[in-house]
């Protein structure tokens, strides 16, 4: 159908550094979008992305340390056009971010 639109994606990627005997750092990454239109009719779209760092450091066989650090960014979109090119779209969007640190340790 022309003017329609129909997409989906989602990517992933991870991968860690060995800074050292006791020492890692690991990354990971999200990123996902939907878009679906219908004949300039009406459109949504929403997507997401993270991204993760995190520090993990042995101190012994039995006492570890995790440190991270946590963003996510959430979109969503919704567009209602209107018959007339003089009349105004009907739009409404919500987005939210957030930003986090955690601390984690464990005995054995």
């Amino acid at each position: 159908m022309k003017d329609s639109n129909l997409l989906f994606y989602d990517l992933n990627l991870k991968t860690y550094y060995i800074l050292g005997e006791k020492d890692r750092l690991f990354i990971s990454g999200y990123a996902g979008k939907d878009v679906l239109g219908f004949q300039g009719i009406f459109k949504l779209d929403w997507g997401n992305s993270t991204s993760t760092l995190r520090w993990n450091n042995l101190f012994s066989r039995k006492l570890f340390l995790n440190t991270s650090f946590i963003f996510s960014d959430y979109k969503y979109n919704m567009n209602v056009y209107a018959e007339d090119e003089d009349d105004d779209t009907v739009t409404i969007s919500s987005r939210i971010r957030n930003l986090s640190a955690k601390r984690i340790s464990n005995t054995s």
